[in-house]
């Protein structure tokens, strides 16, 4: 039993990522939940941009360190984490 240290953890997330990132890019590997590829000459904060999905998502149980796939921003912001697939009903009517 040791302590986790939270910063090696996001550092090894980091290295993770970027591998990921560099093997996509080197592969031509599309998104993993639509299957359409990346344009790499895409701001990061687009929505069509790359991005490091968690196959099992942080609030379900999933690791920082744990298995990642690549993603555009927009289909992993979709997948979210499943807590808000339905609507909360509200209290009125506007």
């Amino acid at each position: 039993m040791g302590n986790a240290d939270p910063r090696r953890d996001l550092m090894s997330y980091r290295n993770a990522r970027a591998a990921l990132k560099a093997r996509t890019r080197k592969h031509g590997t599309p998104c993993w939940l639509c299957g359409q590829p990346f344009d790499w000459s895409l701001h990061h904060l687009d929505a069509m941009a790359f991005t490091a999905d968690h196959v099992t998502p942080l609030a379900r149980g999933g690791h920082i360190t744990g298995p990642l796939k690549p993603a555009h921003r927009r289909c992993n912001s979709r997948r979210n984490d499943g807590r808000h697939e339905t609507r909360l009903p509200t209290t009125r009517r506007w």
